[in-house]
């Protein structure tokens, strides 16, 4: 690996999380890149709903690529390019919640752009490198980096001259799997390089893109580079989470501190304004375990969002989402207290349980290990993730004077 040398000072104001909000940064970065290409001649895309349209091999539209895989299954492919704008919705958080080892990296809910071209012309890449650099990256804070199989994908790249001079590049001796892209269309898959950006003071540079090759069996259709505008706005400000560059985190008050409650509230509320409601089964089901999920962390944290900087926060996310198929925020509200009161009675009933078997084992009528195992027994048929069973134990124990869960709500109201 090549050694990667230091950032450099210029960056553009959107960087500054101290001048505008994030909501202002998002939305300037995204039409920043889109005005760019279409300058070009590029064809927008229009932006698909965050549940597909056509799309069934994912429960929610989670790339650029979702609203192009029409065209392509079609073998239709647009000479002079296309870009994109997406609000996106990747799940494989919130199955994680809440975790004591978990900590995330990316954020459920987010906005990507990209673009789609036939070949990877030398007017492209230049494209490509003066589009970041309209975004306030400029080529010398660049690396790209691929595995030894994709030399010849960097080296397109890298011997275009011009502003790629500055670019650093960086072959890895990773799995070429970490390469690849798999799209659920038969035949449709993609190998790629990252595009990365300096990080100060000699740390690993972070990924803020890809550009992948894409192929329908074995046959190049074209290339497509995309990235997240708050894992770019992020690294480009140097912020330690790219949670600091959600959408709606200034709503959030003190619970701003925790990524995990950030993540599903907004995931939960942008599945509502999709028109999703909770249930049973695929999108019905992820709705409502991560609406339990927002409950079941509000618990540990023993505070929660009041309902005006909910409704603040609920237009933050509506914003980003031009198809609403929902009632409103009241619906929502009404989702989440219901969601909030289950688990509470379920709280309710595991300490009364317990109150009940404590008092029995206190007369003698049954050993403390009974006591313990038939405790144990009834909290576990609740299903309570392992953190907030752990809590429930800890406050149930007759022994433990302290750390005592207080049920209701504890609102933090939006500064």
């Amino acid at each position: 690996m090549s050694d990667v040398g230091s950032p450099s000072t210029a960056k553009q104001d959107y960087a500054c999380a101290s001048r505008i909000s994030n909501r202002e940064g998002i939305d300037d970065l995204r039409k920043s890149y889109v005005d760019f290409f279409k300058a070009l001649g590029f064809s927008q895309v229009e932006t698909e709903p965050l549940v597909p349209k056509e799309d069934k091999t994912v429960l929610f539209t989670n790339a650029t690529i979702t609203p192009l895989k029409p065209f392509l299954s079609r073998g239709e492919v647009s000479p002079e390019g296309w870009v994109v704008d997406q609000p996106c919705l990747r799940v494989q958080n919130l199955s994680k919640y809440p975790s004591k080892s978990y900590e995330p990296e990316f954020m459920s809910f987010f906005h990507m752009v990209g673009t789609f071209v036939p070949d990877l012309s030398t007017d492209f890449c230049n494209h490509l490198i003066n589009s970041l650099k309209k975004c306030g990256l400029e080529a010398e804070d660049v690396v790209l980096r691929g595995c030894k199989r994709d030399i010849d994908l960097l080296e397109s790249l890298s011997h275009q001259g011009g502003p790629w001079k500055d670019v650093e590049v960086s072959v890895v001796n990773q799995e070429e799997g970490y390469f690849d892209w798999k799209y659920g269309m038969d035949g449709l898959k993609g190998r790629g390089v990252h595009v990365l950006i300096k990080q100060p003071n000699g740390k690993e540079p972070l990924s803020i893109g890809q550009l992948v090759e894409i192929s329908n069996h074995h046959s190049v259709i074209g290339y497509e580079f995309g990235f997240g505008v708050e894992t770019f706005l992020s690294r480009l400000a140097g912020n330690e989470s790219i949670f600091e560059r959600g959408v709606g985190r200034e709503c959030l008050g003190e619970h701003s501190l925790d990524s995990s409650y950030q993540d599903t509230l907004i995931s939960g509320l942008a599945m509502h304004i999709a028109g999703v409601i909770p249930g049973n089964g695929g999108r019905k089901s992820l709705l409502r375990k991560t609406l339990r999920q927002v409950a079941c962390i509000e618990f540990l944290n023993q505070g929660s969002i009041d309902d005006s900087s909910l409704a603040i926060l609920y237009e933050e996310v509506s914003q980003s989402l031009p198809q609403l198929q929902t009632g409103g925020i009241s619906e929502f509200i009404y989702l989440l207290n219901k969601s909030r009161e289950n688990l509470f009675g379920q709280i309710e009933k595991s300490i009364r349980y317990a109150s009940e078997r404590n008092a029995l084992c206190e007369y003698g009528q049954i050993s403390r290990s009974y006591c313990d195992k038939k405790i144990d027994g009834y909290i576990g048929s609740f299903s309570f993730p392992s953190l907030v069973k752990d809590k429930l134990m800890l406050s149930l124990n007759p022994n433990n004077v302290g750390d005592k869960p207080v049920l209701g709500r504890q609102d933090a109201h939006c500064e």
